[in-house]
């Protein structure tokens, strides 16, 4: 056959003689997804498309644990870094008293960021507030293991409590 002769698909034959062809799946996926962006322009959806997968029960249940958890860590935080040395402790009295303040701490953050990532019903705000206060501990403790200077570590202190009185505060609600 030549080229002359016009057989189907041929690239000179007239565009009435071509066979149809059936579209790639690159071209079929390209137009789904035109489709569907289409479709959620003209529709738009507020809030979650699924709904939330907790219920309101799960959500107080896992707030409840997150916040007790808030308190204890509070608790160890605050009698562990009031510690005194005591009278007769030397040096091995102080820097036991300054481990106790800085596993405290450390751990503590490192506790309460387990419990919320464990109860992944907490609200959101709440577990958000939590795990900054878990991180906010653990580097004050960093900054204490590392010696910096307690003027360095102010600002530090001040913002873990802003941070615990915001927590507090999500927690009476």
């Amino acid at each position: 056959m030549s080229a002359e002769s016009g057989s189907a698909g041929a690239p000179g034959a007239p565009a009435a003689q071509r066979s149809w062809r059936r579209p790639s799946p690159a071209a079929v996926i390209a137009a789904f997804a035109v489709a569907i962006a289409i479709i959620g322009w003209l529709f738009p959806r507020h809030g979650d498309l699924w709904g939330s997968p907790h219920t309101e029960g799960q959500a107080n249940d896992a707030k409840q644990r997150v916040c007790e958890s808030f308190t204890a860590v509070n608790r160890a935080v605050v009698t562990n870094s009031h510690l005194q040395n005591p009278p007769n402790g030397g040096p091995v009295g102080a820097l036991s008293v300054q481990t106790a303040a800085r596993l405290a701490f450390y751990g503590g953050g490192a506790f309460l960021r387990d419990q919320v990532s464990q109860n992944p019903a907490t609200p959101t705000d709440l577990a958000q507030s939590a795990n900054t206060v878990g991180t906010a501990l653990e580097e004050l403790s960093v900054g204490y293991m590392a010696g910096n200077p307690d003027a360095g570590q102010d600002e530090a202190r001040q913002r873990l409590t802003q941070k615990i009185a915001a927590t507090a505060e999500l927690c009476k609600k």
